[in-house]
């Protein structure tokens, strides 16, 4: 904070520590870390924090706000040569599966889904994981915004350092290949 105070000292005094606290800021740091979020650009990190913090307290919210902020960073380390994302895609249904298990158990609370349609998911996951690793790709998992954090966290438990991207954290422009799709067919 004490850096971007000498570069942006409006920004620092119109959010901390009025609006923000330092303990929060520090949540919403840990959350970006946590990912492999890259928080160099600080100015960025915490003119996003202002834009978003009057809608939400939750510092899981913040994060994933600050995120599609730095959407260009999440995804530099991911594009090839030619700038181009490769991905790996949910049939809708899985995806509408998710989204009702939100808003049945909340944003902050554990997803859990009905045994067998959970272990479909989750070989059909690691299949197309291990697929599109073995064409030479990072894998990465591309999702609607309001279910990206609570796969993440449920695709971690199965599936350690799986990238987990929203839609709305992909810079406009970018190429987007989809190379499988998980889907809960056999």
């Amino acid at each position: 904070v004490d850096g971007v105070r000498e570069v942006a000292p409006s920004l620092v005094e119109e959010l901390i520590p009025g609006q923000v606290k330092l303990g929060f800021l520090q949540q919403v740091l840990a959350n970006l870390l946590n990912e492999r979020v890259p928080v160099r650009d600080m100015v960025s990190i915490l003119e996003s924090v202002g834009d978003h913090i009057a809608a939400s307290q939750n510092p899981d919210f913040i994060s994933e706000k600050v995120r599609e902020g730095l959407g260009r960073a999440l995804v530099r380390d991911l594009v090839d040569e030619n700038g181009a994302l490769a991905v790996i895609t949910l049939d809708h249904r899985i995806e509408q599966l998710f989204m009702e298990a939100l808003q049945q158990y909340g944003e902050t609370g554990g997803i859990f889904l009905p045994p067998e349609q959970a272990e479909r998911f989750q070989v059909s996951l690691r299949a197309e994981v291990e697929r599109v690793s073995l064409r030479g790709h990072q894998p990465t998992l591309l999702v609607a915004s309001s279910i990206r954090l609570v796969l993440k966290r449920y695709c971690e438990v199965f599936l350690t350092g799986l990238t987990v991207l929203a839609f709305s954290e992909v810079p406009v422009g970018t190429e987007v290949n989809a190379l499988g799709m998980v889907s809960l067919d056999d």
